[in-house]
């Protein structure tokens, strides 16, 4: 699901950062579609998949930890029966 939504979220967090841009540069995109479509053109698809990899490792660090203290609480909770 990370592979399908990361394109809408990438869009999103440049959106966010737009301002954060030198001075000249501020107000780049006026909206998620023109935010899109600047990055389909400028950059291709490549760049909707910018950053894929540190947020795929990120999910599966976190899911590895939160399978691992649930499978720890659920055997703590089996013991005290």
């Amino acid at each position: 699901s990370k592979l399908v939504v990361h394109p809408l979220d990438t869009a999103k967090k440049r959106l966010q950062t737009n301002w954060m841009l030198p001075h000249g540069e501020r107000g780049h995109y006026r909206g998620l579609a023109h935010c899109a479509a600047t990055m389909m053109r400028e950059e291709g698809i490549v760049g909707f998949y910018k950053g894929t990899v540190p947020t795929l490792a990120k999910a599966a660090i976190s899911s590895a930890f939160t399978f691992a203290t649930y499978d720890a609480c659920l055997r703590e909770l089996k013991g005290q029966r």
